[in-house]
């Protein structure tokens, strides 16, 4: 569930106007809210792991990922 995903070890959380994104600890990340402003990351699920940071518009999400 979401709550789960987010009890414990957030870092930050980022925001566009109408979802959210959380960076855990771990490097993963867990969106929420409107679909169309970023809120769902379903797509790209598999690509968010050793994210370092997120950038926000008003509509999107970008994240910055560490190279092995």
């Amino acid at each position: 569930s979401m709550s789960a995903n987010l009890s414990s070890g957030v870092t930050k959380i980022y925001s566009t106007d109408s979802a959210f994104a959380a960076v855990k600890s771990d490097g993963s990340v867990v969106t929420w809210g409107s679909a169309d402003h970023g809120g769902d990351s379903s797509s790209v699920s598999s690509e968010l792991t050793g994210v370092i940071e997120i950038y926000s518009t008003d509509t999107a999400f970008a994240a910055i990922v560490e190279i092995d």
